[in-house]
């Protein structure tokens, strides 16, 4: 089916690549190449694995596998979005901690967030 449209954006001070609607797959090389190396990803993750398991084909990703997929191109940061309307802030708390746990076991050194209202994300050396 080809991938879903992503969103490659330079600035001089880092990549941001954006990925709404999507469903990462594991083995997707063009995916994979696509967000190589980025500095913040922010990438469809509304459902969590036992969630997903209801809603694959659905067109929304899971935080398990978007995970894995930041860890194995080398993301610096990756943004959880497309926030499930009926996840408040505790389920949200959750996804994060659950996916920083993920990176810990995976020894890896990606910072993850969720997208939230009004946050702003300075590329460079802070990021």
């Amino acid at each position: 089916p080809g991938m879903t449209v992503g969103y490659r954006l330079f600035t001089p001070d880092g990549v941001i690549v954006f990925f709404p609607d999507t469903e990462p797959r594991q083995g997707d090389r063009e995916m994979l190449d696509f967000i190589k190396d980025a500095d913040v990803l922010i990438l469809d993750s509304q459902y969590d694995r036992s969630e997903y398991k209801q809603h694959v084909g659905w067109g929304h990703g899971c935080v398990d596998d978007s995970v894995a997929l930041a860890l194995k191109a080398g993301v610096k940061k990756l943004v959880l979005f497309h926030h499930d309307p009926d996840h408040d802030d505790r389920k949200m708390d959750a996804l994060v901690k659950s996916a920083r746990q993920l990176v810990a076991k995976a020894n890896g050194n990606l910072k993850v967030e969720a997208a939230r209202e009004g946050v702003e994300l300075t590329l460079g050396k802070s990021s």
